[in-house]
């Protein structure tokens, strides 16, 4: 999908790195705000179905099944997921063929398991593509990954594209990054440039001018013909014929003779073509797309000093918006709010059970090897963490770790900063053997009746930790007398008080537990 040899192209400037080390890099450019990443939902349910069908003879399974197994490697990233559907007014003729969605039980499925797994729902109005790159313009969305290149042409300022070569026989997604102005310097060509590029070349929208390579519309787009097309389409959507017929003339000339020397060599059997060619289609679909209008990002996170009540709810609590879908009717005031949310371990556990009948055994067994990396993972990204029952050590270390739904114990970690290198990674990780029974007994949640086997059921997992994530293990992280003191206002008996970010702990009563903070601009105290 998308511009035909528009990744090959611009394949020089891309960064191969898993999605982990991405999400890890982005929060420290952040500073410590977890990114938000847009997922194009149609992109990657399309890849999941096709990939299926053609190996469903011999998996029961079938196709929700590789839904699971495709869906649930995204909670080992930390980072907040957006999943953006096409809507009702998307393209109904692609690239000269006709689009008959066939698929619309699975999405409605996938959409289940996405909010299961805390992942955010948008359905746009047209190509999800369009509205992520919107979202990506406004700020909402950090990165987007698909295997569309449209992206790059619509202007999204990070694509992630999927890296299914090097993913082979790995427990981790590689993709390859591309920036959009890494993008546009090496093909030295603005956005009317790769408008043009896309136009000429072919693309989701129409088929381009045939025979015209990629690297020929990109030598006419040096020639600055997409900065005219592209202007006086604007200023006359339907283009007249006499302003259409300049323009040809102008392109059919420079293929026949070279005159600015621009191109490589002469194409007089392309430019006998152009008088059939046709822009318009292309750059209505690239220009005058059908989305949303524009949103405004709040982090209420940020905002927030939650209760004990809050915090209990959190996995769940409404800032004026649903926290499931994104739709026009539930956001008012075009304003969106993004927080890390917590996988519901109950609602995947009805997930396999409803769909895909697996006994109890089966889905501890499974989940066990695909889902608890990724709640631990989910719980160290969340805005607030509390450790508890912390040793005597310098520095302080917990043996137990609490968010609002779930609870882990640290069975085995270092008690110094030793960085290791996880398998394909540059970062640096810290693996530690987490207790998970906590999990097994979500699994139980609101089905006493379940009953699987204790004994061959893991009841703990080993965990690759970014060691960003382990505030303790971070150097220099002692509090300085400049850094803001703030107070707790949850009683007048445990108010203490306390350091801002780079301190990274909060003394309370007893001296047994301690708040981390993940955010710098986050400052929040309980119990």
């Amino acid at each position: 999908m998308g511009v035909k040899g528009l990744w090959a192209e611009c394949k020089p400037v891309a960064q191969t790195k898993s999605l982990i080390d991405w999400a890890v890099e982005e929060s420290i450019r952040l500073n410590g705000r977890q990114p938000v990443l847009g997922i194009d939902a149609n992109n990657l349910l399309d890849s999941v179905i096709a990939a299926s069908s053609k190996r469903e003879r011999f998996h029961t399974d079938g196709i929700v099944g590789s839904l699971l197994a495709s869906i649930l490697p995204y909670t080992n990233i930390p980072a907040i997921l957006l999943f953006v559907f096409d809507g009702h007014r998307n393209f109904k003729v692609k690239s000269g063929k006709k689009v008959i969605n066939k698929n619309i039980a699975t999405y409605s499925t996938a959409r289940q398991l996405i909010q299961a797994v805390g992942g955010y729902i948008l359905n746009g109005p047209g190509e999800a593509d369009v509205q992520l790159a919107a979202l990506s313009q406004q700020g909402i969305v950090d990165a987007v990954i698909s295997d569309d290149s449209d992206m790059i042409v619509h202007g999204v300022d990070q694509v992630l594209r999927y890296d299914k070569e090097k993913t082979k026989n790995t427990k981790r997604i590689f993709v390859q990054a591309y920036h959009f102005s890494d993008v546009r310097k090496h093909l030295d060509a603005d956005h009317t440039g790769l408008l043009l590029i896309a136009t000429l070349s072919g693309n989701s929208y129409a088929e381009g001018l045939r025979g015209c390579s990629i690297k020929t519309a990109l030598e006419l787009a040096h020639c600055g013909f997409g900065e005219t097309l592209v202007a006086w389409y604007k200023s006359d959507p339907k283009l007249t014929l006499d302003k259409l017929g300049g323009w040809k003339k102008g392109v059919k000339f420079e293929l026949e003779t070279n005159s600015t020397s621009r191109l490589s060599s002469r194409h007089p059997a392309i430019a006998s073509r152009i008088h059939a060619f046709s822009p318009l289609n292309a750059l209505s679909g690239y220009l005058y797309p059908a989305r949303l209008p524009s949103y405004t990002r709040i982090d209420h996170y940020k905002a927030m000093t939650p209760t004990p009540a809050a915090l209990e709810a959190y996995s769940f609590i409404k800032h004026g918006f649903s926290v499931d879908s994104l739709d026009e009717e539930s956001r008012p005031g075009n304003a969106v709010a993004l927080v890390p949310k917590e996988v519901s371990i109950p609602m995947v556990r009805d997930f396999c059970m409803t769909y895909l009948h697996w006994n109890e055994d089966t889905i501890v067994q499974y989940l066990s090897k695909k889902l608890w990396t990724g709640v631990i993972i989910q719980m160290l990204c969340l805005p607030f963490l509390i450790y508890s029952e912390l040793d005597t050590g310098n520095p302080r270390m917990p043996s137990m770790m609490y968010t609002p739904w779930h609870k882990v114990q640290f069975l085995s970690f270092p008690k110094k900063r030793k960085e290791e290198k996880y398998p394909c990674s540059n970062m640096a990780y810290i693996r530690i053997v987490f207790g998970i029974e906590d999990f097994l007994q979500r699994l139980k949640m609101g089905t006493p009746e379940l009953a699987f086997n204790e004994d061959t059921a893991l009841h703990e997992v080993e965990v690759w930790v970014p060691v960003q994530f382990l505030p303790w293990m971070l150097p220099n992280n002692k509090a300085t007398d400049e850094e803001e003191v703030i107070r707790s206002g949850l009683s007048s008996e445990r108010e203490r008080e306390a350091t801002a970010y780079n301190s990274d702990t909060i003394e309370v009563e007893d001296d047994i537990t301690y708040l981390y903070t993940q955010h710098p601009d986050t400052n929040y105290i309980t119990f």
